[in-house]
């Protein structure tokens, strides 16, 4: 599969990447910042639930807004 990813229309919004490999990880942070998400990204599953349990607590600017992708 063959994807032009600079005739693609950024998407605003944040991502969360789960992934215990360090390298994959960086790649799909990579690869989201590429295609206009910012993201955050976990070793561990537990990692993330507790930042999304406590984001309601961050300041406005470092809190998660819209849809939230895996």
């Amino acid at each position: 599969m063959n994807i032009e990813w600079e005739k693609l229309s950024p998407i605003p919004g944040w991502g969360i990447v789960v992934e215990d490999d360090p390298i994959l990880r960086v790649l799909m942070v990579d690869i989201l910042a590429e295609i206009g998400l910012h993201s955050l990204d976990f070793e561990t599953a537990d990692e993330a639930l507790i930042y999304l349990l406590s984001a309601s607590r961050l300041p406005q600017k470092h809190a998660l807004r819209g849809a939230l992708c895996a």
